[in-house]
């Protein structure tokens, strides 16, 4: 009894010897805990080796996206693409203007043969000068060299509008002024046409530019409208009257009124 006791003490004895962490001295002769060991790099040790990164050149690289400019490098914020400026917002020629204005309305010799010949359409004229006058206002006009004519013609045009439940119909009143060159005429069997709003040839019912020679429209009066609405299911017609009457014109040569 007592021998097995003693051999299984023993036994226990160099287990625990066993199992006790060795001491710093007795692991290394040189004081060194292993897992304080250097690692040589020369060694093949399953050392990862991580490549050195080099940033992307992008100097000369742009894009374009939804109309914006993006250029890359020093200065990589976003610009708006220019927007396009529309003429009819800067060019002054050719704009309505209003009466009042105590300036004449100013003609070169170089403008009025720039001005649009009497048969053109003048509603598409972007040269041409447009102002709005009526009953109590005065329009001047100075023409180089105080020579030639103004020919004044009233010249209404009518314009529908149409839809399943009516219509309304607009009459424009309006002067179309002609500039007729010293020894030459305006041509007297022309007329207007308001539905056309053109000039034409009361006798032939032709058009020919070389009829009026050197003469040019150098304005348009506008003075105001009339409209009339009819409605198809009620059969009614309703007018309104927008119309400005007939100014004053004035100017450093002849008029003659159509």
């Amino acid at each position: 009894m007592f021998g097995m006791m003693a051999l299984l003490a023993g036994v226990v004895g160099v287990s625990a010897f066993v199992l006790t962490d060795p001491s710093p001295e007795e692991d290394d002769e040189t004081g060194t805990h292993e897992d304080d060991a250097a690692i040589d790099p020369d060694e093949s040790v399953g050392v990862i080796e991580i490549p050195e990164y080099v940033p992307e050149d992008t100097s000369a690289q742009a894009e374009v996206k939804s109309g914006a400019e993006v250029q890359s490098g020093e200065d990589s914020t976003p610009t708006e693409a220019a927007p396009t400026t529309d003429r009819s917002d800067n060019d002054t020629t050719g704009d309505e203007t209003g009466a009042g204005d105590d300036d004449p309305l100013t003609f070169t010799a170089s403008e009025i043969a720039a001005s649009p010949a009497p048969l053109d359409d003048f509603s598409q004229e972007e040269d041409l000068t447009e102002i709005t006058a009526g009953s109590g206002d005065i329009v001047s006009f100075t023409l180089p060299q105080d020579s030639g004519t103004l020919y004044v013609l009233p010249a209404e045009y009518s314009e529908t509008a149409s839809s399943e439940s009516g219509e309304a119909s607009y009459v424009y009143s309006g002067f179309n002024v002609y500039y007729v060159p010293e020894g030459q005429s305006f041509p007297a069997e022309y007329d207007w046409s308001e539905e056309g709003a053109t000039l034409y040839n009361g006798e032939t019912y032709q058009q020919d530019d070389t009829d009026f020679g050197d003469i040019r429209m150098v304005a348009r009066i506008d003075s105001g409208y009339t409209v009339t609405e009819t409605d198809f299911e009620a059969g009614t017609a309703q007018v309104q009257d927008h119309a400005l009457g007939t100014p004053e014109i004035e100017a450093n040569c002849r008029i003659i009124w159509a």
